[in-house]
């Protein structure tokens, strides 16, 4: 154990230990699986990185354990929380741009097609 560990509170050595098997085991990992299936899923997986994802997950885990509030399952968290970034983006890349786009042209009708807000992709 490095003196940095040490330092570290036992939530935060929780959750530093899942977001390593996450970045080291990959296709092994919960965390990684579950992202890349929700990629998949969405269709997104030329837009967005697996990596970015995580990495963005791990920022807002680190945040909320040093602001003094407890994460019970770090790999449920960060799987929740990884799925709602993923949420975000489909929301600011294809709901706001889909709106932007009708108002600026006046076409309410005619709804986006082929992407991952799509009734049927």
């Amino acid at each position: 154990m490095q003196t940095q560990d040490i330092l570290k509170s036992p939530n935060r050595q929780k959750f530093d230990a899942v977001v390593d098997s996450s970045w080291n085991q990959k296709e092994n990992s919960e965390v990684y699986t579950f992202i890349k299936r929700q990629l998949k899923y969405f269709n997104l997986e030329q837009e967005l990185d697996i990596g970015q994802i995580l990495f963005e997950g791990c920022i807002r885990g680190v945040s909320k354990i040093e602001s003094g509030q407890d994460i019970q399952d770090p790999s449920d968290w960060l799987k929740s929380t990884c799925f709602y970034i993923i949420l975000e983006h489909i929301r600011i890349t294809y709901v706001y741009s889909s709106f932007d786009w009708e108002l600026t042209t006046g076409n309410w009708e005619q709804p986006s097609q082929g992407h991952a807000m799509s009734p049927y992709n």
